[in-house]
């Protein structure tokens, strides 16, 4: 008997210190406090550039250091220089505005931007689908610029630039500011490998026959000078099309000079048989 209750006392004994132990564990773990949990939330990338856009969005956003950019490409135009603003789309972009795409929208915004220091109808705005992947979870870079020289003697349109001359002049440029504009030319294709063609074109004086030449010579004289600040010869391709593709009607004299005028284009990288 005296057995029993010794083992009895035993389990008991064991029992108590088991359950003593495990309240010991429990009261002395602290819980971890408010601060000490991690409630941050994931950090989301932004872009750090100056004007930048957000997904399916046509509202410009800007950061502090939007103002010296906006100076940098308003100093790089000249008094009359137009300023082209290309807007970057995505094909997979929902259009959330009311013009055609997204990068007009974008093109649209960002000439409000602009408009207390540059005048509306030097601005150009265009659209331009790109092929790339951009980010849908925060801002990014869908602008470039492009300044587009304007003045008497050169004018850019487009992906193309005009030359004028003067009445029957087909010998010598004759103008320090084509020859500026021209050396910046020779300095691109030098760089890029590009092919620079050159058409040119006459008013409707004089006969048909004679005004072809005179387009060709346009072109040539062009060319010439080009050749001459290391642009290849293989690289120009030279054209002729006399009175027959006139800018303007030739109803005026202010217009046939806008008709007599080389017309230079840079081809992208394309190989094209000179005729």
């Amino acid at each position: 008997m005296k057995y029993l209750l010794a083992g009895l006392w035993a389990m008991l004994t064991a029992a108590y210190f088991w359950v003593w132990n495990t309240a010991q564990v429990t009261c002395c773990v602290t819980p971890p406090t408010i601060s000490q949990i991690d409630v941050t939330p994931p950090k989301i990338p932004t872009s750090n550039g100056p004007l930048v856009f957000n997904w399916a969005s046509g509202a410009a956003i800007t950061s502090s250091s939007f103002p010296a950019f906006r100076d940098s490409i308003l100093k790089g135009l000249g008094k009359d220089d137009k300023l082209e603003i290309v807007g970057l789309y995505n094909k997979e972009e929902e259009n959330t505005s009311s013009f055609e795409n997204m990068g007009l929208a974008r093109a649209n915004a960002t000439k409000n931007l602009l408009l207390e220091y540059l005048p509306e109808d030097r601005m150009i705005l265009k659209a331009k689908l790109q092929d790339k992947e951009v980010p849908k979870d925060h801002p990014f870079a869908s602008i470039d610029f492009r300044p587009l020289h304007q003045s008497k003697s050169v004018v850019e349109i487009d992906d193309y630039s005009v030359i004028y001359f003067p009445l029957n002049s087909a010998s010598k440029l004759n103008s320090q500011e084509v020859e500026q504009y021209l050396d910046k030319v020779a300095e691109k294709v030098k760089k890029s490998g590009e092919t620079i063609e050159l058409t040119g074109h006459t008013c409707d004086r004089g006969d048909a026959k004679r005004n072809m030449a005179l387009g060709k010579k346009r072109a040539n004289i062009v060319a010439k000078y080009l050749i001459s600040k290391g642009v290849p010869k293989s690289h120009i391709v030279r054209k002729s099309k006399g009175e027959t593709e006139p800018m303007v009607p030739n109803t005026s004299e202010e217009n046939r000079v806008k008709n007599r005028r080389t017309v230079l284009k840079i081809l992208k990288n394309t190989k094209t048989k000179q005729k």
